[in-house]
């Protein structure tokens, strides 16, 4: 009996010490102490705040984030709760659920011509996976279409080892180089390499696969300007941080697009 009132007491006493701290974006602060995020009128204010106290939390320490809000960024969870005290991670105040993105809205739009626009944004990364259109995902652009014959795929008659193909009936009035080749190299593998040089029927290719094309299979080609001919299509230049999306004789004003800048909302290694 003894024994059960102290681990009973010893529970009470780790529960007393449990915190919560408040994040809101638009009461927030991330110079406010860790003392003052405790109190829902004194939150902090962004993801990034949290990941750099992340290693403070204790078990039973509660994080809440400000309903009908929206946090940017990634959440790293570099600390491990306990089966009977975890660390929770919620909701306060009232409204709808909090969302975490990596959404980034994509605004400035400037007129490239051929009915394509472009926007920068210094958020967007190495790689875009995702645009959407009004909360509709877009497909990037590619040639051929995925909706013509073939289901969009051309036909290769030969290769050289895994670094070019040749396909008699593609021409050079585009040089691809540039953009990305995507093979189907057998049934359950299709691979995407960068295109390093494109001279008449023959497609040049740096692969970081072992995967080698097989005659007479499928390919088509992504992620270049020039693939850009239908409505939402897009390409993403890396260096320069830009987006090109076509409309055609539509304006981007009279939509709401966003990309996707990280590829994990949350991390965890080796925690629970």
């Amino acid at each position: 009996m003894k024994q059960l009132f102290i681990i009973i007491l010893q529970l009470s006493i780790n529960v007393s010490f449990a915190a919560t701290y408040y994040i809101s974006v638009t009461a927030g602060n991330d110079n406010r102490t860790s003392i003052q995020a405790q109190n829902p009128n004194s939150p902090w204010k962004t993801l990034k705040k949290l990941n750099s106290f992340f290693d403070n939390l204790k078990p039973g320490d509660s994080v809440l984030f400000k309903r009908g809000e929206t946090f940017y960024g990634s959440i790293a969870v570099n600390k491990s709760g306990t089966v009977g005290l975890p660390i929770t991670l919620s909701a306060f105040g009232t409204g709808i659920k909090p969302t975490i993105t990596s959404l980034t809205s994509l605004t400035n739009w400037v007129f490239a011509g051929n009915g394509i626009w472009e926007s920068y944004n210094p958020l967007m990364g190495s790689t875009v996976n995702t645009v959407l259109v009004n909360d509709v995902s877009q497909e990037m652009g590619r040639y051929p279409n995925s909706n013509t014959s073939n289901k969009g795929y051309l036909i290769l008659e030969s290769h050289t080892g895994n670094t070019s193909i040749n396909d008699v009936e593609l021409s050079n009035a585009v040089d691809w180089t540039g953009g990305e080749v995507v093979i189907r190299k057998n049934f359950w593998i299709i691979d995407r390499d960068l295109i390093t040089r494109h001279s008449g029927n023959k497609i040049f290719y740096n692969s970081v696969s072992s995967y080698y094309p097989s005659n007479n299979s499928g390919y088509f080609i992504q992620n270049h300007i020039k693939t850009l001919d239908k409505f939402g299509e897009w390409y993403y230049n890396t260096s320069k941080h830009k987006i090109s999306v076509f409309f055609g004789t539509k304006t981007p004003s009279s939509y709401l697009l966003h990309a996707t800048t990280i590829d994990n909302l949350i991390s965890s290694s080796n925690q629970s």
